[in-house]
């Protein structure tokens, strides 16, 4: 009994070195976050690494110390207050902490099928997804990251018939969307991009393209939307 005792008073200092090294290894993750460059994995990645590590070292600390839960608490408090770049990692972000607005040009369509505001449709969803993932706030013109773009196809085609849940065979018919986007990105010139084709499909049962047309391209928006997002902010 009198050698265990021994052995926890000899662990009281090795908490405390556990305590420091946490500190420093996330000063050392805020400097890698810094020095870095755009060639190397994406900062959503890169961010995503940063959290985890801070994260195994809270546990670890808390898992050999349980008296110094209160301060590991706060020190994670502090790691997701810290310039938001969490938010913006958790959501899947790779903005730079100095883009603070985004403009959305109103996108043009080149098709003469499908819905007379699907253009319309198209910039409302992306301008929806930019303001709910990010902080960024929308401005008239000259945003920190730019948009804009074309509708250029928007055509059914008949696929290959499909079991259905009876056991019978239907034949089935696709709706294909394209959409020619424009991205700008002011303090991040290598993640811009220009006449990049985004293109999303979604089927249906033959016959029924006219009453399920709605449903079915309010699908692919949904899908092009997280296309294009991952394509310019998350750096996916």
């Amino acid at each position: 009994m009198i050698r265990i005792v021994a052995q926890d008073r000899h662990r009281e200092p090795r908490r405390g070195v556990a305590i420091y090294q946490f500190l420093m290894d996330y000063y050392n993750t805020k400097i890698l976050r810094t020095v870095m460059s755009p060639a190397g994995l994406p900062r959503s990645l890169r961010s995503l690494a940063i959290t985890a590590r801070a994260w195994q070292l809270a546990m670890a600390t808390v898992a050999g110390c349980k008296k110094y839960v209160l301060l590991v608490r706060m020190l994670l408090i502090i790691l997701l207050l810290q310039g938001g770049c969490l938010f913006y990692s958790l959501s899947g972000s790779s903005l730079s902490k100095e883009a603070k607005t985004f403009t959305i040009q109103e996108f043009q369509s080149k098709v003469a099928l499908g819905p007379a505001n699907l253009a319309e449709q198209i910039t409302q969803q992306l301008r929806e997804e930019i303001t709910q993932k990010t902080s960024l706030k929308e401005t008239v013109s000259n945003g920190d990251i730019q948009f804009d773009g074309v509708i250029t196809a928007f055509k059914y085609t008949p696929i290959a018939p499909r079991s259905t849940s009876d056991g019978a065979t239907a034949s089935r018919t696709q709706l294909s969307i394209t959409v020619q986007v424009n991205y700008t990105n002011i303090y991040d010139k290598d993640f811009e991009f220009s006449k990049k084709d985004f293109t999303q499909t979604t089927d249906v049962e033959a016959g029924n393209e006219n009453t399920q047309e709605a449903t079915m391209v309010g699908e692919v928006v949904k899908k092009l939307i997280q296309d294009i997002f991952n394509a310019s902010i998350a750096n996916w």
